[in-house]
């Protein structure tokens, strides 16, 4: 069991079962005096807990959120077959009804903002269903991490006609090279892409730019930083690959030296604090374990 809600108007929520009810003022109080107690679940009035004893921690009886932000992958499946990527090479999806509980558990256990990837979330046949379930559930959408290659004017106007503030679109870019971008993410991607990027930018959307460092383009991570220093996106988040998926069994070929990693990532982060003394509305840089 655990409170949720409020002090003035809180809820006991039992994991087990889901079920809502009201905490007695007695136990309310020694709550809010600090004390762990343990009580029976005949206190409780209510047949349906599992557990005959019950304890319960002070330090949950919050005005906080219990999960600040939950990540939630809806498919494995993919319209790319990125040599780096790290994700699970299959096409497995939740239905919408596994979505559906999954996001109404999170809405009971206040849950304050979720993030939506994959694979390719856009893939998705009801991707539109599942952003209508987080907003029904007063869940905030606070990010999409997406390839970019299925954003068009169709995803533009939902978001600006049916929603009062747009998600943050965390957009994989890993090279400004054609050649390059093509080499990781196929032929025909790199103009695809792009033309989302230069229609998310347009809109007004909230852009982060991942980039994910490899040794075939560590050496164009420095020019990258000249033009998004143009660019009006919110973040630039750079890294390397998780040992994981496709990433693993081609990291000899991809794995950057330590040395030149740590050279480059030096170069970008002396750069950008020498950039935001100039200005402090140049995007937010964040370098993933640069010194890990």
């Amino acid at each position: 069991l655990f409170l949720k809600g409020t002090k003035s108007n809180p809820v006991l929520y039992d994991l087990a079962t889901g079920i809502q009810f009201s905490p007695t003022s007695d136990i309310l109080c020694a709550l809010e005096q600090g004390e762990r107690i343990e009580v029976h679940k005949s206190q409780f009035n209510n047949q349906h807990l599992l557990s005959e004893k019950i304890i319960l921690v002070p330090t949950i009886l919050t005005n906080h959120h219990f999960l600040d932000d939950v990540h939630l992958d809806i498919s494995y499946a993919c319209n790319m077959s990125c040599v780096h990527c790290y994700q699970p090479t299959n096409a497995e999806l939740l239905n919408i009804g596994t979505i559906k509980t999954l996001i109404q558990d999170l809405s009971r256990i206040n849950v304050y903002k979720i993030s939506i990837s994959g694979g390719e979330p856009l893939l998705h046949p009801q991707i539109y269903e599942v952003f209508d379930l987080v907003q029904k559930y007063n869940i905030r959408l606070s990010s999409i991490f997406t390839n970019g290659t299925l954003i068009n004017k169709i995803f533009i106007d939902y978001f600006k006609s049916f929603w009062s503030y747009s998600p943050e679109i965390m957009l994989s870019v890993d090279s400004l090279n054609k050649k390059t971008f093509e080499t990781f993410r196929g032929n025909g991607t790199y103009e695809k892409v792009l033309k989302s990027l230069s229609l998310l930018l347009g809109n007004n959307f909230a852009v982060t730019i991942n980039t994910m460092v490899t040794n075939i383009h560590i050496s164009e991570i420095e020019s990258m930083y000249d033009i998004f220093s143009t660019l009006p996106i919110q973040r630039w988040r750079i890294g390397t690959p998780k040992y994981s998926g496709s990433y693993k069994n081609n990291r000899s070929a991809l794995d950057p030296a330590r040395e030149d990693l740590q050279s480059v990532y030096k170069n970008i982060l002396s750069r950008y604090l020498e950039d935001y003394q100039k200005d402090e509305s140049i995007f937010d840089l964040q370098v993933e374990f640069a010194f890990h």
